[in-house]
């Protein structure tokens, strides 16, 4: 869904302009639409701490990726869904010691 609405943003509608239009009006809306403002910088702190999240998730699952960690930290949303994808299950043991604590 997020790529075909990334996809529509870009190239449907041709009657709005092309891609420097869009990109003018996209700007423009940012200057003055403080809701619009809001979700790109809560945008701007997913990423952060998405890539911040993600190593963390990373050691409890004894996870060793490199490239996978990389691109979990630099490509939002997708790289987030790739990891999720990738990612091994939490080991056993971990498991048994949180219902022993419960």
């Amino acid at each position: 869904m997020a790529a075909f609405s990334i996809f529509w943003g870009l190239f449907g509608r041709p009657e709005y302009g092309d891609l420097s239009q869009r990109a003018t009006e996209f700007l423009e809306i940012l200057k003055n639409d403080r809701l619009a403002y809001s979700f790109l910088v809560d945008m701007g702190i997913f990423a952060v701490l998405q890539s911040w999240m993600v190593p963390d998730d990373m050691r409890r699952r004894n996870f060793d990726a490199p490239l996978v960690l990389l691109v979990a930290r630099l490509v939002p949303l997708f790289g987030l869904a790739y990891y999720m994808s990738v990612r091994p299950p939490i080991p056993q043991s971990l498991l048994q010691k949180k219902n022993d604590v419960e």
